[in-house]
């Protein structure tokens, strides 16, 4: 894989996304090259996309920022110095950004991270035929669409194991996949125990607890079962 941009080939082909917001959040700290040539690539594959950098006041300088200022939309945010969890950092960082994907009225978000890239170039118009061709069980119509994830760290065999290193739908279910609030009062909110907490000896961490609050704070019953994570999986999810 190219690890610059000046390496990507680009064949003629364009697709139109312009109701699409590819979001990249995370921190810079060491990855600000990575980072760099993430952007440039992605101007160059997402054209008609928007491209969001989400990251911390403390990671970023005025020359990154100069860089980048009339290409794409930078979210600087005030990395708290107090956190009960590290997931709160990536719920954050996502939320203010699909904050702006509403603001700019985008439909679609693909969420991705600061240490992650992705190089294929009809990613988004793809992930979108995947939303057309897989629709919500009927019983879950509330969301309208399903959420897509990727395999990398989606596990069969772990409870409610639904990566969080990439996902993609609806700005709404993105939004909500990402709730404003935090780690703590999440696991109070919805009963997940006291931190650390196990339920059917399943850990409620990091994509497990976003998952398991997503489908809670949308008033989907679950059961900490791997039935059913796979009736989830089938019924509301998607993973490529």
């Amino acid at each position: 894989r190219p690890k610059k941009a000046s390496d990507v080939i680009i064949e003629k082909e364009s697709y139109l996304n312009k109701d699409t917001a590819i979001i990249i959040q995370g921190n810079l700290d060491g990855l600000k090259n990575f980072v760099k040539e993430t952007i440039e690539i992605y101007l160059k594959l997402f054209q008609s996309s928007t491209i969001i950098l989400s990251t911390w006041d403390t990671d970023i300088n005025e020359k990154f920022l100069n860089d980048y200022k009339d290409k794409i939309n930078n979210i600087i945010n005030k990395k708290p110095k107090n956190i009960f969890h590290s997931t709160d950092l990536q719920t954050i960082s996502t939320q203010a950004a699909v904050k702006l994907a509403k603001g700019l009225d985008l439909k679609f978000c693909l969420k991705s991270r600061t240490d992650c890239r992705i190089y294929k170039k009809n990613t988004v118009t793809y992930l979108k035929n995947l939303l057309n061709l897989f629709p919500i069980n009927s019983n879950y119509e509330n969301l309208k669409s399903r959420i897509i994830s990727c395999s990398v760290d989606t596990r069969k065999y772990r409870v409610y194991g639904f990566s969080d290193i990439m996902l993609f739908g609806s700005t709404e279910n993105i939004g909500k996949y990402f709730s404003n609030e935090s780690f703590e009062e999440g696991i109070k909110k919805h009963n997940f125990g006291d931190y650390p907490s196990t339920i059917n000896e399943t850990a409620v961490v990091h994509e497990i607890f976003l998952c398991a609050r997503f489908l809670k704070d949308s008033n989907i019953t679950i059961n900490w079962t791997l039935e059913d994570w796979w009736n989830k999986c089938r019924d509301i999810f998607c993973v490529v």
